[in-house]
C-alpha cells in the first residue's frame, strides 16, 4: 500500500500536473 508520503516525495521530484 502507497502512503501520501511517497506520492508526495514523488511529487517532489516531479512537480507536474500529471494527474492534477
Amino acid at each position: 500500500q502507497h502512503s501520501d508520503a511517497s506520492v508526495k516525495e514523488f511529487l517532489d521530484r516531479f512537480p507536474l500536473p500529471l494527474i492534477f
